[in-house]
């Protein structure tokens, strides 16, 4: 499969892998409305795509899937 992976250091902590793309989902005290995700999900769904989320060593990374 073809991978794009996307990392970023965000907040110090990992966010929640069973909520992190749902809608309204947000991690402590943040104005963001909690969509962004979520709707990166549904393209994802949509386009036959897979997307997983993961913390390393301080970095949130997201890795989109595709044949």
């Amino acid at each position: 499969p073809k991978t794009i992976k996307i990392g970023n250091t965000g907040k110090a902590d990992p966010l929640d892998r069973k909520k992190v793309f749902s809608r309204f989902y947000k991690p402590g005290e943040t104005s963001h409305t909690g969509l962004g995700l979520s709707i990166i999900k549904e393209v994802c769904t949509v386009s036959a795509c897979n997307i997983n989320y993961h913390y390393e060593e301080g970095k949130h990374f997201f890795i989109v899937e595709w044949e």
